[in-house]
């Protein structure tokens, strides 16, 4: 497991339980800046991002290929509306947080905020991205944030959410089926979706490749 793996989910887990609802006003930035905060003063261990001292290891934007760095591992191209993962290309993805060595992070975090609605082609993208076996991480976390502005979804439409979640999920994985880029079987993985309301929260969690998303139960969203 990781060094970096504890902090990671600490600091999720620290958004998707303590932030309150803050309406319309929010984009997916604000959630980077807040994370980026908390890995950044992380106890006992900070990780400054940029630190004279030692070397890099927390990489907001790091792309899956890149000539300057001779960073060559996942590429893919947009085809119809969708993207899909190519064997050879010039065409990286950027993952939002990589943290570990430049060449070869061990830990790869990706965000997506959505109020009030749902983009199965990015978050279908983001799964691939991380289980892309090209890829070089050990554990991987995705967290999709959904802002409702009344209360989260119930009955029908509770319904309608966890099959479009577990949907993305799916077609990620049937997109990475060829032999050039399909998932690592022993990757970490904690991937989460969480609903918050004004007044309430859920979340779905997934931990396993080829796993399906179950709706979580008080504590924590992310067991560590």
């Amino acid at each position: 497991m990781p060094d970096l793996w504890p902090d990671v989910l600490t600091a999720v887990n620290s958004i998707l339980t303590e932030m309150p609802y803050h309406g319309a006003m929010l984009n997916e930035r604000y959630i980077h800046h807040f994370f980026s905060h908390l890995i950044q003063s992380a106890e006992p261990s900070p990780m400054p991002l940029l630190d004279t001292a030692t070397p890099i290891r927390f990489h907001p934007e790091w792309p899956t290929y890149k000539e300057a760095t001779k960073i060559a591992c996942g590429t893919y191209e947009k085809v119809g509306g969708m993207y899909l993962p190519v064997e050879a290309g010039r065409k990286g993805g950027f993952i939002d947080f990589a943290l570990g060595p430049y060449l070869a992070p061990e830990v790869a975090v990706e965000f997506k905020l959505f109020n009030n609605g749902w983009d199965a082609e990015g978050v279908t993208f983001d799964h691939m991205k991380l289980m892309d076996g090209r890829n070089p991480f050990k554990a991987i976390v995705s967290v999709v944030v959904i802002l409702r502005p009344k209360r989260v979804t119930v009955a029908g439409w509770r319904d309608a959410i966890e099959r479009a979640i577990n949907s993305a999920y799916q077609e990620a994985g049937r997109r990475l089926g060829n032999a050039f880029c399909r998932p690592v079987a022993d990757r970490i993985q904690r991937f989460v979706v969480t609903e918050i309301a004004p007044q309430e929260r859920r979340h779905w969690f997934n931990n396993g490749i080829s796993g399906t998303f179950t709706e979580v139960g008080g504590g924590p969203p992310l067991p560590v």
